[in-house]
């Protein structure tokens, strides 16, 4: 009987240890597993797209940074062109150092190698205006003559402006002309482009075909 009743007491320790023991319940299981795998697509497409706009960011930057070393570099090359315009003249002969006669300019206008030019600030005009306002200033649209020239007004115009000057394709079986009828020095430079425009604008970078009836601002020499 006590053996009984001992066995009686060890079998309802051993039920109350494997309840004890028994797994809990999981009908929630199935439920977080759901959950997760509704929130890790769209945790996945959120790195996916911040790591995309990183790499277009650092793509503007570099392509931002090498436009701006190519600015430099011809900036540069700009100005160690109107350096060495003011060591040497034509033909590489020292300048003279005899003094000059004095040439005044008109007021707002510019002194470069004897010569007077004005720049227009905000007013623009076609070319064939520009070309008429010049002649009323008892002038005439800007000629570039050597290097020196074009290093002079490197300096002088804003990089991101181009003005009319006075280069022009006179007739369709001519070439680019001068106003006073010479005609462009290929090896000082080239018009750059391949707009059909029969008219040049100047800027930082070069020489430009434009079509003549744009307006633009211009330059006057005198």
């Amino acid at each position: 009987m006590q053996d009984e009743e001992g066995y009686t007491v060890l079998q309802l320790q051993a039920k109350q240890k494997v309840s004890f023991c028994s797994p809990p319940d999981s009908h929630g299981s199935p439920q977080r597993l759901g959950m997760w795998m509704g929130i890790l697509p769209k945790v996945a497409y959120t790195v996916i797209l911040i790591l995309q706009i990183v790499l277009l960011i650092l793509i503007c930057s570099v392509l931002i940074q090498m436009k701006l070393m190519k600015t430099q570099a011809a900036e540069s090359g700009n100005m160690a062109q109107s350096n060495n315009c003011l060591e040497k003249g034509l033909g590489g002969k020292p300048i003279s150092t005899e003094t000059p006669r004095v040439k005044t300019c008109p007021a707002d206008w510019k002194l470069h190698q004897g010569k007077c030019y004005w720049i227009s600030k905000t007013e623009k005009k076609t070319w064939y205006e520009s070309k008429v306002n010049c002649t009323q200033k008892h002038s005439n649209l800007a000629m570039i003559r050597d290097m020196c020239d074009l290093g002079f007004w490197w300096s002088q115009i804003p990089g991101s402006t181009y003005y009319w000057v006075g280069l022009h394709i006179p007739s369709p079986w001519n070439n680019w002309t001068w106003l006073d009828g010479s005609a462009l020095n290929w090896n000082l430079f080239q018009v750059k482009g391949s707009d059909k425009g029969t008219c040049a604008v100047l800027s930082r970078d070069g020489i430009y075909p434009e079509d003549c009836n744009n307006t633009r601002p211009w330059i006057c020499e005198q």
